[in-house]
């Protein structure tokens, strides 16, 4: 599931934004656009954050990976990539 919140310059917020409308947010850079991958399907991985937001393989790659990786903070030039684990008793 793919959900998305658009918070524009004149204060209005719209959710769930299409792909369409994300990639319109995206290249007029005004506003916050948040977007959130809820339990994705490989084909929503790589149509939001290849096809979309053009990230690069690796940081796909780590997005993907379910074995533990420690903490990292990954500079792509256009992005940051933060990567962290839950941590606690209950951490899946």
């Amino acid at each position: 599931m793919i959900r998305s919140v658009y918070y524009a310059n004149d204060k209005t917020i719209k959710f769930d934004l299409q792909l369409e409308e994300v990639e319109r947010c995206l290249q007029n850079q005004a506003g916050l656009l948040w977007v959130s991958l809820e339990h994705p399907s490989v084909e929503e991985i790589q149509t939001v954050l290849r096809d979309t937001f053009h990230f690069h393989h690796l940081a796909i790659e780590d997005c993907l990976s379910v074995n533990y990786q420690p903490p990292k903070v990954d500079d792509f030039g256009d992005y940051i990539l933060l990567l962290f684990t839950r941590c606690g008793l209950n951490a899946r």
